[in-house]
């Protein structure tokens, strides 16, 4: 049997954060309960030895999971926080890939009404330490679209999605932060051979994409993208792209413009995504799944044409989950 835990866990399976209900899951597939204890849990990532990483949105806890239980101690208590919205807290998590030696593990996270940074950790055994700030400069302005997503590329770089904080106009300007995927060094600084000279912005016109997952074998970056409300989207992030917010929502067919690979009408909310690598899931590997977060539901997108590029169908595989944030296989 294969293993959809609807909280951390450790295992062959895919984990998922989602409402403490039952779920429909596929034939040869059981559901796993592991922990009703967390409060507002966002992001979970897993490290070579099995061990996962939680971070819970508005307490700032970035928490253990070993063998399948939540240790008592946290890894590290992020503060301050700034909760004065539902978008708004400790948003996102990642690992260095080379977490085996170094220990290095990062957070996205909106420590005041105005800023947003990502801080870096070093883990001594179950414990973070060091905390360094390295990425001071993301705005914010107090209010929602914090976007939150944050991983390391094929490429080595760090890439944050930025939300465009309700100022809109913001998001297709190069000359800001606001509504874009941004791509760093692991020092901080804007990755070199950035689309626009001395700054960190990879691809800009996004309202707020709140995850991205990379395509083994091709490195291709997809990331979802809420809407206002019509036309939800996933997206194909390419260097240098816009993405047309706010001119623009869905496909728009114009000049300068790259449209969405798929648009949701009504909105459902697209949360996390991700590219299964493993083998263990039967007739999954290779997949793009992502969470229907008002639907509750984790949907395969079905990509094809030439390049496997070209949205061909979605399916269904757990339905009836409620609020589907994040997952981590």
């Amino acid at each position: 049997m294969h293993r959809f835990s609807l909280v951390p866990a450790i295992g062959v399976g895919l984990c998922l954060f989602v409402s403490p209900v039952r779920a429909s899951v596929p034939q040869g597939f059981v559901e796993e309960h592991r922990s009703a204890s967390l409060d507002r849990p966002v992001g979970i990532t897993f490290a070579p030895d099995g061990r996962g990483f939680v971070i819970e949105q508005w307490t700032g806890r970035i928490l253990v999971v070993r063998n399948g239980r939540v240790l008592s101690t946290p890894f590290a208590h992020v503060q301050p926080i700034y909760d004065g919205n539902n978008e708004s807290g400790l948003l996102g998590i990642c690992l260095d890939p080379d977490f085996d030696a170094n220990g290095f593990l990062y957070v996205y996270v909106g420590q005041t009404s105005s800023r947003h940074r990502v801080i870096r950790y070093t883990a001594q055994g179950d414990v973070g330490t060091a905390p360094v700030v390295l990425i001071d400069d993301l705005p914010s302005r107090g209010v929602n679209h914090n976007g939150g997503g944050i991983g390391f590329g094929p490429d080595g770089n760090l890439y944050v999605a930025s939300g465009d904080n309700t100022r809109s106009s913001s998001a297709d300007d190069p000359g800001s932060l606001r509504g874009k995927i941004l791509r760093y060094h692991r020092s901080g600084q804007p990755a070199s051979a950035n689309p626009f000279p001395n700054s960190p912005v990879w691809a800009l016109g996004l309202r707020n994409s709140f995850r991205f997952a990379f395509q083994p074998g091709t490195g291709k970056l997809f990331a979802t993208e809420n809407g206002p409300s019509v036309d939800d989207e996933i997206n194909l992030i390419r260097a240098g792209a816009s993405y047309g917010w706010p001119s623009v929502t869905g496909p728009a067919q114009q000049s300068g413009l790259v449209d969405p690979i798929i648009t949701f009408n009504p909105t459902i909310a697209p949360t996390g995504i991700l590219f299964i690598q493993g083998t263990a899931l039967p007739g999954l590997q290779g997949a793009l799944l992502f969470c229907d977060y008002k639907g509750g539901r984790i949907r395969r997108l079905h990509l094809g044409g030439p390049n496997g590029e070209t949205a061909q169908g979605i399916s269904d595989l757990v339905t009836n989950a409620s609020q589907v944030v994040d997952m981590a296989e």
